[in-house]
Formats: structure tokens, sequence, C-alpha cells
């Protein structure tokens, strides 16, 4: 089963849904993400939360929270060399999609052990309400992309 993004994260990443005429959704300019991928997302960052012994994260995944998500990787590179080797999204901005071909099937929990604890643990206090912010449809247009 495909999962439409939402028409705010379309618009922030210039992609385009357009209806069948038995109205499925058909994503043009980009890939869709399917309710798995939608799913793996949402365990990395829930497996992110756990690992630094915060309230496990329950919002809903779309493109705006891949991006936040996204970031958050990025800054963990400050602290900690675990996750240096993930190459930047193309265009700077994390995608649901991207997250997974990069750190789906596990690879993730393989490389978050190596995370410093206290590394973890800031930066989800620090990106913590944009992700949440994110995960409610509220934009985040003025996040930093990846270098």
């Amino acid at each position: 089963m495909l999962i439409p993004l939402n028409a705010h994260a379309c618009r922030a990443s210039k992609v385009r849904i357009s209806r069948q005429p038995g109205g499925q959704p058909t994503l043009i300019g980009g890939t869709m993400a399917s309710s798995k991928d939608l799913g793996e997302v949402k365990e990395m960052i829930q497996s992110l939360y756990r690992y630094a012994n915060i309230p496990v994260w329950d919002g809903e995944v779309n493109e705006e929270v891949a991006h936040v998500f996204g970031i958050m990787l990025l800054e963990t590179q400050k602290c900690s060399s675990a996750f240096a080797w993930i190459p930047p999204p193309p265009g700077g901005r994390a995608s649901i999609v991207w997250l997974v071909q990069k750190l789906g099937r596990g690879i993730f929990n393989s490389y978050k052990g190596r995370l410093s604890f206290t590394c973890a643990r800031g930066v989800i206090y620090k990106w913590k309400t944009a992700l949440d912010m994110a995960s409610i449809g509220i934009s985040t247009s003025g996040l930093p992309k990846w270098a």
C-alpha cells in the first residue's frame, strides 16, 4: 500500500501529486514512500529516543519529519562519529525514501550503538520541538540543509 505525502510536504519539496481516474494518488517528480518506509523511519526515531532514555516519540511520519530527522543525524556528526559515514541527501534535504535507503534494514540500529549517550540526548532535546511540529504539519522550511 502506498501512502500519499501530505500537500504541505509536497509544496515544501516541490513535488506534485495527481489523482488518477480511479482516485489513486500518483507521485510526480519523486518516489512515493510506502507504509513500510514510514514505519521504518518511525522506528529509527523511536530507537534513537529509547537509546537516549527519553520517552518515545509517537508522532506521524511525513516528509517534514524526515527532513528534521535528517538534520538530527547531521547534528550527531558534530558530537560523535557514529553516523559520519552518511553522505548528504540530494538537494541537502533528507526524505523518507532516502532515510530508508541509507539507514533501513537495521543499519541505523547497528550504528546507533556507537553514538554517545550524551550526544543523542543533546540532539533530541535540541530538535524535539521541531520534530513534533513537523509531525503535525507545521513547516520546517527555515531549517538548515545538509552541507
